[in-house]
This record gives C-alpha cells, sequence and structure tokens, in this order.
C-alpha cells in the first residue's frame, strides 16, 4: 500500500491537505514595537487606598494615612514601574513595613533635604578627584597600586553571637508589639 494511500486511510486527510500543510508559511511582517502605555497618573486618595486594600490584603497591615504619605513619594517611580499603581503601593507597604513604628517617609524627606543643602564646596571635595579625592594624574604601567575598598556602612565586621541575636529579635518584637497596640489603641 502506498504511504499516502495509508495516511489519508488513516487520519482521513488527502494528500491535497497534507502538501499544503507542508507548504512554507510565508514570514508575517515584524510588529513595530510599541512602548507599554503607562496609566494616568492617579491622585492618592483614602478612596483609592481603600480599593488598593480590597485587592491586595497585605496592604492593611500598613497605617492607611501611612501609606497615602509612602505612595505619594513613590509615585516618582510610576513611570519606571509601567503604570502600576499596585506596584508603587506594595513598595511603600515594604518599607513602611522594614521600620516599624517609624516614620520612613519623614527620614527620607529630611535625609534628601540634608543632601541638597550640602554646599556645593563641600560635595566638591568628597567626588572622586576633588581637592580631598585622588589626583588624576596618570600612573605609569605597572606601578599601579591597589586602593584600599572603604567598607561599606552596611557590612557588618562580624555576625553578632546568638545572645546578641537573641536580644535584637526580642527588640524588633517589642517594637511590633508596640506599634499594633497603638494601632489597636487608636481605634
Amino acid at each position: 500500500m502506498d504511504l499516502h494511500k495509508m495516511i489519508e486511510s488513516t487520519m482521513k486527510v488527502t494528500e491535497e491537505e497534507m502538501v499544503q500543510a507542508n507548504a512554507p508559511i510565508a514570514p508575517e511582517a515584524p510588529a513595530a514595537e510599541e512602548a507599554p502605555a503607562v496609566a494616568e497618573r492617579p491622585e492618592i486618595t483614602p478612596e483609592l487606598i481603600d480599593s488598593l486594600i480590597a485587592d491586595m490584603p497585605e496592604l492593611a497591615d500598613c497605617d492607611k494615612e501611612m501609606l497615602i504619605k509612602g505612595m505619594t513619594a513613590e509615585m516618582e517611580h510610576f513611570d519606571t514601574v509601567g503604570g502600576d499603581i499596585a506596584i508603587v503601593a506594595r513598595i511603600a507597604c515594604d518599607h513602611l513595613k522594614e521600620f516599624p513604628g517609624q516614620d520612613y517617609y519623614a527620614a527620607l524627606d529630611e535625609m534628601e533635604h540634608e543632601l541638597k543643602e550640602t554646599p556645593e564646596e563641600e560635595q566638591a571635595e568628597h567626588a572622586p578627584g576633588g581637592e580631598e579625592g585622588p589626583a588624576s594624574e596618570e600612573i605609569p604601567a605597572g606601578e599601579a597600586t591597589e586602593t584600599p575598598r572603604e567598607e561599606s556602612p552596611f557590612e557588618s565586621k562580624k555576625e553578632p553571637k546568638a545572645d546578641e541575636q537573641s536580644a535584637m529579635k526580642k527588640a524588633a518584637n517589642k517594637k511590633e508589639e508596640d506599634r499594633i497596640n497603638k494601632k489597636a489603641a487608636k481605634k
């Protein structure tokens, strides 16, 4: 029996359909890449916060007033996150949870204000190649020396001991308990 006849009888496909199925497909013209549409910036209101909390229960852990303040500050990233207000809300809530019982955004405003007030001369002194910085001389080949790396303030020199870790956990738990009690007292 012919192979084509076997296929026709088994798969109930005609030879013409098999030829069409094996014909090369004309490539489609590539679609022009469009930039993702960014939503219009919404106004941060208590009603918006309530609707976000209804959609994302994890936001209920954050104080609404602080969340409004946080989302207002984080709106500078609105375009970066593709206009997704839910991501902005999560970022603000994460920052608030990171430092429970403290006004993260007041501290952020203060820090940014201090940075803006720094005199230009002082900024130049601390910039690479400034008065206190390394000179921009060319070092002959083979004479380059390794400069010591400044330690980041975020790097710890050693791991805390078990009793220090326990004390740190107790302090964090106490802060969280105080925050919950304070929140309950407001209600």
